[in-house]
């Protein structure tokens, strides 16, 4: 990560650093959801081996802030969690991975628990890579986000947008909440936080030989390096930024609405889009640092 999304980070925390997250059966749905990977770790607590693997945890948290982490004491009255997921013993690791496909949203950590096998595990997670260690899981239907269901009746618009409707929308909407936080703290953080938009952008056309004058390839790659900056950020910032952040985009609502174009959904008053002036001012900043400019994170 760049020295400047560095700095916006330290600015929205004050510390460096990942939480790691106490679940509930009641939370740990919810969740889930609302981080695109997570790590969690389901143990007893009258078990040696889970507490000697708690601190592990924590540290595995510091070296793999791109991940969210997690923990679940399924001992007790909690115990049906263990159950619900097909856990036959403990401490059991999972990521939950939002963005997949449905059947393919929880992979097993498979593997010992030594501390580097572990870390390269959450290393090929993080880059979407296979590794040895991973296994898909049983995926309980009740237990993952209402999108993820087959046939669901989730009153969220949103769902019945066409996909590329729907992926803008959502970094449209969670880029507004970003910036609302940047833009309490000042100092110029948003600013920076264009200036890094702006270089992952090039780096994606400069990567795929996006063609600049392709208005939907071009708003599609800014889309892109707006998530990509964001989710960079956001891995080390405090649980409740991430969460307030990432939480579910919906559409419709009390609030003032207004259209997407070619659509007839209405959209909540904070979701918008790359309009021609702000698509031709990220041209210029891209024309303006060279073809040659090297990228920031």
């Amino acid at each position: 990560m760049s020295a400047c999304a560095l700095l916006a980070l330290a600015a929205l925390s004050g510390v460096m650093g990942v939480d790691v997250i106490e679940l509930s059966p009641s939370t740990l749905s919810r969740t889930v959801s609302r981080h695109k990977r997570m790590v969690v770790l389901l143990y007893s607590s009258p078990c040696l081996a889970s507490s000697q693997f708690e601190p592990w945890l924590y540290a595995i948290s510091q070296l793999m802030p791109r991940l969210a982490f997690g923990r679940i004491d399924v001992s007790g009255p909690a115990a049906p969690v263990a159950a619900t997921f097909n856990v036959s013993s403990l401490p059991a690791i999972k990521v939950f991975l939002r963005d997949n496909p449905v059947g393919e949203r929880i992979i097993d950590y498979e593997g010992p628990l030594e501390f580097d096998r572990l870390v390269d595990w959450c290393r090929a997670i993080v880059h979407g890579i296979p590794h040895a260690d991973s296994r898909v899981a049983f995926e309980p239907q009740e237990h993952m986000p209402q999108s993820a269901s087959k046939g669901s009746t989730s009153s969220n618009e949103l769902n019945d947008l066409p996909a590329s409707v729907r992926l803008m929308a959502e970094t449209m909407v969670r880029e507004q909440r970003l910036q609302r936080v940047l833009k309490q703290r000042g100092g110029g953080m948003i600013d920076r936080y264009e200036s890094l938009v702006a270089s992952r952008y090039q780096k994606i056309v400069e990567d795929e030989a996006i063609d600049v004058n392709d208005k939907f390839a071009s708003q599609e790659g800014n889309r892109r390096a707006r998530d990509q900056v964001r989710d960079e950020i956001l891995a080390t910032a405090p649980a409740d930024v991430r969460e307030e952040i990432e939480r579910d985009v919906h559409l419709g609502g009390s609030g003032a609405r207004r259209r997407l174009p070619g659509t007839a959904a209405p959209v909540d008053s904070d979701v918008w889009e790359y309009t021609d002036s702000q698509l031709k001012d990220t041209k210029k900043r891209i024309e303006r640092k060279g073809t040659n400019a090297k990228e920031e994170l």
